[in-house]
This record gives C-alpha cells, sequence and structure tokens, in this order.
C-alpha cells in the first residue's frame, strides 16, 4: 500500500493535483445580458453567448505557454469593450521545489505537460457604462483566499 501511495506521488506534481488543465471562468457585466465573444491567440472565436455566463477555458496554449484570449462585450445602447483575459502563473506550481524527488519531475515535465502551471481568474467582469478597459476586472482564486485570510496570504 506504501509503495503504491509513493508511485502515485511520483505521478503527479503539485500543480496537476491542486489545479485542472481548463477552469470554469464567469463572464459577466454590468449591464448583464450583454454579447460578449471569447477568441484565443489565433482569433478564433472559442465562445459566444450572453452574460453572466460559465465558460470552460484551457490554462495554457502549449507546453511552458499561457492561455491568452480576448473578449469583446457589446450591449445595446453601450460602446462595445474588448478586455484580455490571460492566464497567470500558479503558486501551485513551485509546490514542486519542496520536494527534491519526484518535485523536479512535476516541476519539469507533468505540471507544464498538462497545462496545470497556469491558472485563469475565476470570474472576468466589465462595466460597460465605463469607457476603457480599465473596467475590466479579475478575481481569481488567489484573490478569493488573500480576501478570507484577511489580506495575508
Amino acid at each position: 500500500m506504501a509503495t503504491m501511495g509513493a508511485g502515485l506521488l511520483m505521478s503527479v506534481g503539485c500543480a496537476s493535483f491542486m489545479n485542472s488543465p481548463i477552469t470554469s471562468v464567469t463572464i459577466d457585466s454590468n449591464p448583464q445580458n450583454a454579447q460578449f465573444v471569447i477568441e484565443d491567440h489565433n482569433g478564433e472565436v472559442i465562445h459566444s453567448g450572453t452574460t453572466p455566463a460559465d465558460v470552460s477555458l484551457r490554462n495554457s496554449k502549449a507546453v511552458f505557454q499561457r492561455a491568452q484570449y480576448v473578449v469583446r462585450f457589446e450591449s445595446a445602447g453601450l460602446s462595445p469593450q474588448t478586455t484580455p483575459l490571460n492566464a497567470t502563473l500558479s503558486p501551485f506550481y513551485f509546490g514542486n521545489l519542496l520536494i527534491l524527488y519526484p518535485g523536479v519531475f512535476g516541476f519539469l515535465v507533468i505540471d507544464p505537460f498538462t497545462g496545470a502551471i497556469y491558472d485563469l481568474p475565476d470570474v472576468h467582469y466589465v462595466d460597460l457604462n465605463t469607457l476603457n478597459n480599465e473596467a475590466a476586472t479579475t478575481i481569481s482564486s488567489a484573490d478569493l483566499l488573500t480576501v478570507a485570510l484577511g489580506g495575508k496570504q
């Protein structure tokens, strides 16, 4: 039984264990019921719909390459807005370095190939009443944890 547990630990990187390579992102806006289109780094439409909506997106586009999306929002009577939606490096990825072996294997092979080294925010929100792209807000799991811990991580 101990051998099986050790084998399991050696086959999983920290980020792969804690993150999925796909994140469910809530796309939302003010006002709601805005139309949105999500395009990937090649300009291909990945998803379209009406806010609010939950969309499953890949965290990476290739090994050691974070996912980068563009979200276009349109609502009647308001200026359309385009905002970036980019994955960031997961803090769990560095957990591999706490364990010499199999951590190095997880750090260099498992997590990069699964795409779990990156995180997308849980929520991507745009205020269409604001006329600039600073209206976009993203909320990640780490942000929610920081709030829950009273600003300490």
